[in-house]
């Protein structure tokens, strides 16, 4: 997980949990890279992105993680 996305825990780096439009991805054992978001979505897509240190919202907790998280809100299609 060296080359993985890592956020500032309680305890050094860790792996934040990842949410896309409010979903919960699990992470593969390698931990997510910057490249897998890459394949999900173009920064295009992306409406918003919420990052979680601590007191991390109770929708976006996982049990026992001891990491945050990242959730991006990606755009809408509004058209017909």
């Amino acid at each position: 997980m060296a080359n993985g996305i890592k956020i500032r825990g309680p305890f050094g780096d860790c792996a934040p949990a990842l949410y896309i439009n409010g979903q919960y991805l699990p992470a593969p054992r390698t931990g997510f890279r910057a490249a897998d978001l890459d394949m999900w979505m173009s920064p295009a897509e992306i409406a918003g992105v919420e990052i979680y240190f601590d007191a991390v919202p109770p929708e976006f907790q996982q049990p026992l993680s001891g990491c945050g998280a990242i959730v991006i809100w990606k755009k809408q299609n509004l058209s017909p």
